[in-house]
């Protein structure tokens, strides 16, 4: 008889995943997410006015599963605003964020749904992960530490991965979302600030595979990322 992996303590997920024309890899980004061994979770999915090819992949997957909804922009607004529009689409109360050409091993849910309950002040969960290159194959894992991990994202120094990270969603909207003025390396000050609401969990495991290619926002545009994050460091510096 197959085994039934069982609810932990009432814990749904909602998986928020942006995209725009990912028609190359969104297909097993979004079926690492039902292969998931932990089912408990809604796919919110925020196209950001893709072509007709992202969008006949969304639609085929949206008749597949009733967990999977998509609600398209009428333009193209930017990662930042989308990923602001679907944290307050999300229905339960943890977010797994995902990008369009990262995928999720299996375990990964199950895995980070042990430890919400085990701390009531936790706010948000990440992991080590591996980075593969655009066929998928590994090239190598990142691995860090807890202590290391807040260290940086205090400094906001590059630390956790997107897609390995679940976090609050009363805690994201009490932090006031991403700043939508930030094109790039909107995720370091992100978490900065979710985290002074509460503790973090870093797991050794890698939970999500990440991938490497020419066209993510962070290679595509190495000059407004430097920018942003320069702002980002001196908003800390004048804070302080």
């Amino acid at each position: 008889m197959k085994s039934v992996i069982k609810r932990n303590n009432n814990i749904h997920f909602s998986v928020l995943l942006c995209c725009y024309n990912d028609e190359k890899y969104i297909t097993t980004s979004i079926n690492s997410i039902l292969n998931q061994e932990y089912k408990y979770f809604e796919i919110i999915i925020i196209d950001d006015g893709s072509e007709s090819k992202t969008k006949k992949i969304l639609d085929k997957f949206k008749k597949q599963d009733e967990r999977i909804k998509i609600f398209t922009n009428s333009k193209n607004i930017g990662l930042t605003k989308s990923l602001n529009k679907g944290i307050k689409l999300c229905k339960y109360e943890w977010i797994a964020r995902i990008d369009a050409d990262d995928l999720w091993e299996r375990n990964k849910l199950l895995l980070q749904s042990k430890f919400i309950n085990q701390n009531k002040n936790l706010v948000l969960i990440c992991s080590s992960w591996f980075n593969i290159n655009k066929n998928g194959k590994i090239i190598n894992r990142v691995i860090s530490n807890e202590n290391k991990v807040y260290y940086n994202i205090r400094k906001c120094i590059p630390a956790v991965s997107h897609s390995t990270v679940i976090f609050n969603k009363k805690t994201a909207l009490t932090a006031g979302l991403f700043r939508e003025r930030l094109y790039s390396c909107q995720d370091l000050d992100f978490w900065k600030r979710i985290i002074e609401f509460g503790e973090i969990k870093y797991l050794p495991n890698q939970l999500s595979k990440i991938r490497i290619h020419k066209n993510q926002i962070t290679r595509k545009d190495r000059s407004n990322q430097l920018l942003n994050s320069l702002i980002i460091k001196l908003s800390i510096f004048f804070k302080n």
